[in-house]
């Protein structure tokens, strides 16, 4: 029962914010930003990748992730990513360099990614590029339907 309950709450909660992303900042602040706002102030270059999940070749334009926690302070410390179902993972103070220059897509091929897409926000890594990162730590980083970042306790 208590499945369904919550069924019904992220399904009628989470389209209103489908296009925001929760960020708790180094000093526990809570920030809701409008996606496509943080793709212009911290845009990346956009990353034409097949991956594990979407086989095809894709371009995925969004986010420059590094920017984003350099703004919000948590450049310096672990981060929770945090996805609409729940599930998490915390990215290890020094890890995103490890990432090759990964982004926060929001947009594949021109297009809003939506949840279907694994969207609205996904971390996509260069798997084209840098086939040593197709391991298992990096697919467990590239949280897709990410919904919030915050710091790790």
């Amino acid at each position: 029962m208590l499945r369904w309950i919550m069924a019904l709450v992220v399904g009628f909660v989470f389209p209103v914010m489908a296009d925001e992303l929760s960020i708790i900042d180094s000093q526990g602040e809570r920030h809701l930003v409008k996606t496509h706002l943080l793709a212009q102030q911290f845009p990346a270059a956009p990353v034409v990748t097949a991956n594990p999940w979407a086989p095809e070749v894709h371009q995925y334009t969004g986010i420059n992730i590094e920017s984003l926690l350099d703004h919000y302070g948590l450049a310096d410390t672990g981060v929770r990513l945090i996805a609409l179902d729940n599930y998490s993972v915390v990215l290890e103070p020094g890890e995103l360099a490890t990432l090759r220059q990964p982004i926060l897509a929001t947009q594949k091929d021109g297009r809003p990614l939506t949840r279907r897409d694994f969207g609205p926000t996904w971390l996509i890594v260069d798997f084209d590029q840098h086939p040593d990162l197709d391991v298992e730590r990096t697919r467990n980083l590239s949280v897709w339907q990410l919904a919030e970042i915050a710091p790790e306790q």
